[in-house]
């Protein structure tokens, strides 16, 4: 577990879970609220399965692209590196959801990197950035699903 570095964020939304999951489970949405992302690309296999390629810059200026493999389940999703083996930081991560309330649920979002000894010295930086950056996702998604959950219920009055 030394190689690790784990972050994990929530965030309350005021919806219930069922307006929430499709955002969730919509892999696309990483374009719009990773700052680590600037392009997605999904390639379905089944109704629960895939993968999705991602290009973007980590720390806003190193380019990084990675394939991975997903698994959407009923509270969520996970994601691994679809690379094998897999690159000098190993990447998976996942989103949950847990209904707290009628109107009101918790998502989770956790990531894990698995980093090469090269990596190693970095770690507190790498940890730091991954903190903010998953911060700043959750607060994008928020409000992503609020916007569009307004939008439909007011297209449907």
């Amino acid at each position: 577990m030394l190689k690790d570095v784990v972050t994990v964020t929530s965030v309350y939304v005021d919806c219930p879970k069922e307006a929430v999951m499709p955002f969730i489970w919509d892999i696309k949405n990483i374009e719009y609220c990773e700052v680590k992302a600037n392009n997605v690309q999904v390639r379905k296999e089944s109704e629960r399965t895939g993968t999705y390629t991602v290009r973007g810059y980590f720390m806003r200026f190193i380019p990084w692209q990675r394939t991975f493999r997903y698994t959407l389940h009923e509270r969520g999703f996970h994601s691994t590196e679809a690379a094998q083996p897999p690159s000098s930081v190993d990447i998976q991560g996942g989103f949950y959801v847990e209904a707290t309330g009628e109107n009101r649920c918790l998502i989770i979002h956790y990531e894990q990197y698995t980093l090469s000894s090269f990596y190693q010295l970095l770690k507190p930086i790498i940890f730091s950035y991954l903190k903010w950056s998953q911060w700043k996702e959750m607060r994008d998604l928020k409000a992503l699903i609020l916007q569009k959950t307004r939008t439909n219920m007011a297209l449907a009055s």
